[in-house]
């Protein structure tokens, strides 16, 4: 994404909780439906608009993912967890 190219993954991946579908990548809900997959790299070999603007977008999206952003999104989603798994009489207020 950063190199200006969207993304095809699948829902089963965590990233595709980042990718704007059609927007700046492509998620395939199955992994394995290949048809699907053939079928986005036909549109997007043949439509040049749409490459280009998936591009930008996905150019874009991947510069707001910094590693300090992303660090600070990894530390809180631990620090949930973690909370999670404390009994109540060992959580912090």
């Amino acid at each position: 994404m950063a190199c200006g190219l969207p993304v095809i993954t699948s829902m089963h991946v965590g990233v595709a909780n980042s990718i704007r579908d059609g927007m700046d990548g492509f998620i395939l809900p199955q992994f394995n439906d290949f048809q699907k997959l053939a079928r986005m790299f036909q549109r997007l070999r043949a439509d040049e608009a749409m490459r280009r603007n998936a591009g930008d977008a996905a150019a874009k999206a991947a510069h707001q993912w910094s590693w300090d952003r992303n660090a600070a999104d990894k530390w809180e989603m631990l620090k949930e967890a973690a909370g999670k798994k404390l009994p109540p009489t060992a959580r912090r207020p």
